[in-house]
C-alpha cells in the first residue's frame, strides 16, 4: 500500500500450540501502526503482552514497544534512527542488531506480515534476512536468520535458519496470517473457503 488514505483493520488470532488469544488493530495513514494485545497461558504461566509497532508504508519497521506481564514484568523498547541503526529506550546504539531488518515477536503471527509485505516476493523466489527475535516469555532479544519463500496461492514457506524450524504459512491478500499450522489460526475476520 502506497497511498495515504486512512484505514483501520482488526484481526483476532487463537493460539493452537500455546493457549493464547490475540487482538490487533492496524491503522494505516502516513505510516502503519499496529497495536496488539495477547493474553493466555505460555509455558504453564498466565501472561499478558501488549505491543505497538510503527512501520512505514513499504513495511519497513521503525520502532517496537512491548510490555510483558506475568511472574516477571518487563518492557522492551527499540527504534531505528535516521541511519537505520537500532537503538534502545536510552538512545544507546545496539551494534549486535546492525544487520537486523525486521523484528519477530515469538507470541504473535503479526510480525510475519512485515517481511512478507516488505519483500513482496514473486512466486517461486525466496529471500533471507536477519531479524531481532524477541523470545517471550523471557526478555531475551537476539539476532536470528530467517528465510521466506513464496510458494504461490498466498502460501509462504518460513524457515528459521538457526533452529531448523520450517512451516508453511497461509496469508490473505494483505499479507496477514490466516493459518500458521499448529501455532495460530485467524478467527476474525472469518476466512471463507
Amino acid at each position: 500500500m502506497t497511498t495515504t488514505e486512512s484505514k483501520n483493520e482488526m484481526i483476532v488470532w487463537k493460539g493452537d500450540y500455546l493457549n493464547t488469544a490475540e487482538f490487533v488493530k492496524v491503522e494505516t495513514g502516513t505510516s502503519i501502526r499496529a497495536r496488539g494485545y495477547i493474553a493466555g497461558e505460555v509455558e504453564g504461566i498466565l501472561c499478558r503482552a501488549a505491543y505497538e509497532l510503527e512501520v512505514d508504508l513499504s513495511w519497513n519497521i521503525k520502532s517496537v514497544y512491548l510490555e510483558f506481564e506475568s511472574d516477571s514484568c518487563f518492557v522492551i523498547s527499540l527504534h531505528k534512527n535516521e541511519n537505520d541503526e537500532w537503538l534502545n529506550e536510552k538512545a544507546e546504539l545496539l551494534s549486535q542488531f546492525h544487520d537486523c531488518t525486521d523484528i519477530d515477536i515469538s507470541l504473535t503471527p503479526f510480525t510475519n506480515t512485515l517481511p512478507i509485505n516488505r519483500l513482496n516476493l514473486p512466486v517461486g523466489s525466496n529471500a533471507e534476512e536477519t531479524v531481532i527475535y524477541i523470545n517471550l516469555p523471557t526478555p531475551e532479544c537476539k539476532p536470528v536468520k530467517q528465510r521466506y519463500t513464496n510458494l504461490g496461492n498466498n502460501t509462504y514457506k518460513y524457515e528459521n535458519l538457526v533452529s531448523g524450524f520450517v512451516s508453511h504459512i497461509q496469508v490473505d491478500e494483505n499479507g496477514y496470517v490466516i493459518n500458521y499450522p499448529g501455532f495460530w489460526h485467524r478467527i476474525f475476520p472469518a476466512t471463507i473457503t
